[in-house]
């Protein structure tokens, strides 16, 4: 659920009918501008924030909140401590969940658990994982997310990039690889990004050790 353009009005509808079909869990986004939004109207939006919008669901809704995290920051944060601590001020407001933007180091993301839990950041944060089945996801999706690409995935996008089912079977390969090495490190809470491809999900559930 995101925020950007809309009214408590809005929102209150919204959770009104999530809870009238049994919805009992929203992961509570700021969103991005939208394109029609003038630079006037996205400065007196009313949420400017996912913490706000967290608040706010939780004072007026019987819904839980997740909320979002980002290992490599914010594309919009000054630095990684002040995100860590917007991200404590989310845990305030009520946020009982986080789920991480994509990374594809897991160094990364360990690093990231530890400077959470010292800020005492306690409730789970699942690690959110996308596999790059095209090469084309580098230059869109991950540059939208601010994420970096190690050596090695990019040396998998050079190598397979012109051959889809090979790049397919690749990116496949290299996102289970990553959620292995999460088990092993002790992450209990997995999130893939699929995309909308059931079949790609299937395989990596599937190839899950």
């Amino acid at each position: 659920m995101t925020c950007v353009g809309s009214t408590e009005e809005d929102i209150l509808a919204v959770t009104k009918d999530l809870e009238a079909v049994g919805v009992n869990h929203v992961l509570a986004l700021r969103g991005d501008k939208p394109r029609d939004m003038s630079d006037e109207q996205f400065e007196q939006r009313i949420f400017p924030h996912a913490t706000d919008l967290i608040h706010f669901i939780n004072q007026n809704t019987n819904l839980i909140v997740s909320a979002s995290c980002y290992p490599e920051k914010h594309p919009e944060a000054i630095s990684m401590d002040s995100d860590i601590a917007f991200m404590k001020m989310k845990q305030d407001m009520g946020a009982e969940m986080f789920i991480s933007q994509l990374f594809f180091d897991n160094s990364d993301f360990y690093r990231f658990i530890e400077r959470a839990r010292r800020a005492e950041i306690t409730v789970p944060i699942v690690a959110g994982i996308m596999p790059i089945t095209s090469a084309k996801q580098i230059g869109s999706t991950v540059t939208l997310a601010g994420s970096s690409v190690p050596k090695k995935l990019a040396d998998i996008c050079a190598k397979y990039g012109e051959s889809p089912e090979d790049m397919r079977k690749a990116g496949i390969a290299y996102a289970i690889d990553q959620i292995n090495d999460l088990k092993r490190c002790g992450m209990g809470h997995i999130h893939i990004y699929c995309m909308n491809k059931p079949k790609m999900t299937k395989e990596i559930c599937e190839g899950i050790c």
